[in-house]
């Protein structure tokens, strides 16, 4: 629902109409979807601790990185073949969703790590390489956003966000 309010938002700011595409959802947690951290720990030790150290968790109906990547890649290659050489195409996804495709664009491995969830409202900036270029994608910004955002971007709809806190960051 964040990702669709976004953008929501950025196409309504630019003219652009927004194109709703099921392969940039977020990755499925199964058995865990809608727990919190304490209450997945409290029922699934083992397979919490094995998330928790970066690799798939076992019997949870988790799904699994590389299949969030092939999902998203899918959608970035059909989308992508559809512009012209200088347009500009904007996903909006969630932290899996992102961290896991972005590794596949730049040519590592759906599972590596190097490349974790980002900021609310933030975003990547990735560049075509050219044909027969490998990777076929470069990465040219990570986790970019507002420098005066406030810890409430993170804490969802729940929280007031009708004032800034004392953890708000101010450029000046």
């Amino acid at each position: 629902m964040r990702a669709r309010e976004t953008a929501g938002y950025l196409g309504a700011l630019s003219g652009v109409e927004v194109e709703l595409d099921p392969r940039l959802r977020e990755r499925s947690f199964g058995l865990w979807e809608g727990l919190t951290g304490e209450e997945i720990q409290a029922g699934w030790p083992v397979e919490f601790a094995h998330w928790r150290n970066h690799t798939d968790p076992a019997g949870v109906e988790a799904e699994p990185r590389r299949a969030v990547a092939e999902r998203v890649l899918e959608a970035v290659a059909e989308h992508t073949a559809t512009l012209e050489r200088h347009d500009t195409l904007v996903l909006v996804a969630h932290g899996a969703a992102i961290s896991t495709a972005v590794n596949a664009l730049i040519g590592m491995d759906a599972e590596w790590r190097g490349i974790t969830g980002m900021t609310n409202a933030h975003w990547a900036e990735l560049v075509a390489t050219g044909p027969q270029v490998e990777p076929a994608w470069r990465l040219t910004g990570y986790n970019l956003g507002p420098l005066d955002a406030s810890s409430d971007w993170d804490a969802g709809p729940d929280r007031p966000t009708s004032e800034a806190d004392t953890e708000t960051r101010d450029p000046d």
